[in-house]
């Protein structure tokens, strides 16, 4: 969304089960990217689903020593009041104003809480706020309560787990507290009319996937060089970004592109080695 981000890499996954998810953390993962390259992690962000990210977290101490495992705040705040029926359409001007004041406070608690003390009084005057009879009439006493039975229920037991400012102190975020950036380049991928479909093979996938990844590149390569190229003196520095990302991208792919590494050979009808090329 940002367009400030790279992919290392993209997997294919058979099915959303959680065997699946504990196989490409498991075995995938350690196979296809260097140990340094594992160490380094230090946060890993995922939707609710628990079975994408308990595998994950199973194997934290022995493969990710460094990460952490974090929830995407968009999925807890935007989709999960969606989840609850809380609809902003079904609002008078007045409600919607109200709703986009209510996100907003919670947001405030990735944001811009930086201690348990400054969250408890935070959460209090939300809830006193929420009670008021002018907030209980423009949201409808029915959203209200949907509101604090799902913090109560949803939000504030896995507390733990927002990516919020406290742990910008001990773990590098660089600021990243949604997964929407994911979910935008993937929702490109699968809208693209040159890109993957259901009943393509994985080699003309990936393939599909690679060109797409490196026409982002250009791009941003030829947006950053065209900003550069317009900014004064004093901000050159601050221009470099999307340039230097952009080699980083590459460096990156090139390192990280297993398909040159391995060769898939059919012994039999259902026996299938792999072969790795060290280089």
């Amino acid at each position: 969304a940002s367009n400030q981000t790279f992919t290392a890499l993209n997997a294919f996954l058979p099915s959303q089960s959680r065997w699946s998810f504990d196989w490409i953390y498991r075995f995938a993962l350690p196979r296809l990217l260097p140990v340094e390259a594992l160490a380094r992690i230090q946060i890993f962000l995922t939707d609710g689903d628990d079975k994408e990210y308990e595998p994950f977290v199973q194997l934290l101490h022995n493969l990710y020593p460094q990460a952490r495992h974090g929830l995407c705040m968009f999925h807890r705040i935007e989709r999960g009041l969606l989840r609850k029926k809380i609809y902003e359409s079904r609002l008078d001007d007045e409600g919607k104003k109200t709703l986009k004041a209510l996100k907003q406070w919670m947001w405030s608690w990735s944001r811009d809480v930086e201690s348990d003390a400054e969250f408890a009084a935070s959460y209090h005057l939300f809830l006193h706020w929420l009670s008021l009879p002018h907030i209980v009439r423009a949201l409808t006493p029915t959203n209200v309560a949907a509101v604090k039975s799902y913090l109560c229920t949803s939000m504030l037991p896995l507390r733990a787990k927002w990516v919020n400012t406290t742990a910008r102190h001990h773990t590098r975020t660089f600021q990243q507290r949604t997964t929407n950036h994911v979910e935008s380049e993937n929702s490109v991928l699968k809208s693209s009319s040159t890109g993957p479909k259901p009943n393509s093979s994985i080699d003309k996938s990936a393939e599909s996937i690679a060109n797409l990844n490196n026409a982002r590149l250009r791009k941003k390569k030829r947006k950053a060089s065209a900003a550069l190229d317009e900014l004064p003196t004093q901000r050159v520095v601050k221009g470099l970004h999307g340039i230097v990302d952009g080699y980083a991208a590459d460096l990156v792919l090139a390192q990280y592109d297993a398909r040159t590494s391995f060769s898939v050979i059919k012994a039999e009808n259902s026996t299938f080695w792999v072969r790795q090329f060290l280089f």
